[in-house]
């Protein structure tokens, strides 16, 4: 039995295992704000694996990798970031203010989504102020649909893999 399972792996005659593919639908995007000041949020995409830098109004500097699953991050007590940079394979999908009690939606077309995608959303507590970033990567699924809320807390976000 170990000789066959030797002669398949010399003979290339292996699966693929957890290879990421490419996205088969677009992405549903929702945007919601319930406090009581316009809120904007950055969509980007990027191809994994990538780091983030990010930049804390305290003029600290940090980096940090964008895993699989669904992520939250917040730059600290008292802190807020000042500017995140974005790897070179990073595209800007766009921006969308959304006004107190109000919602958005977007779709990210499947046909700009490169393989192993991630995205990579900025939510704007003032014009240079971020308060958090979010970041999503479903791995080898589809993602169908990601919600990012600004509520008196934070952020929050939900998602759909499959």
């Amino acid at each position: 039995m170990l000789g066959l399972g030797i002669l398949l792996v010399l003979a290339g005659c292996t699966l693929p295992i957890d290879q990421p593919t490419k996205q088969e639908h677009p992405v549903r995007l929702q945007f919601n704000n319930t406090i009581n000041e316009t809120t904007t949020f950055e969509v980007s995409v990027v191809q994994r694996p990538a780091n983030i830098t990010v930049y804390l109004n305290d003029g600290r500097v940090g980096e940090g990798l964008i895993t699989e699953g669904s992520t939250v991050a917040y730059s600290g007590e008292n802190q807020t970031y000042k500017r995140i940079e974005l790897p070179d394979s990073a595209y800007f999908h766009g921006r969308f203010t959304v006004k107190p009690g109000e919602s958005n939606r977007t779709e990210i077309n499947e046909q700009h989504l490169p393989v192993n995608f991630a995205l990579v959303i900025t939510v704007y507590e003032t014009e240079n102020q971020i308060q958090a970033y979010t970041t999503m990567n479903c791995d080898d699924l589809d993602l169908n649909g990601y919600r990012v809320t600004r509520t008196s807390y934070g952020v929050s976000v939900t998602h759909s893999c499959g």
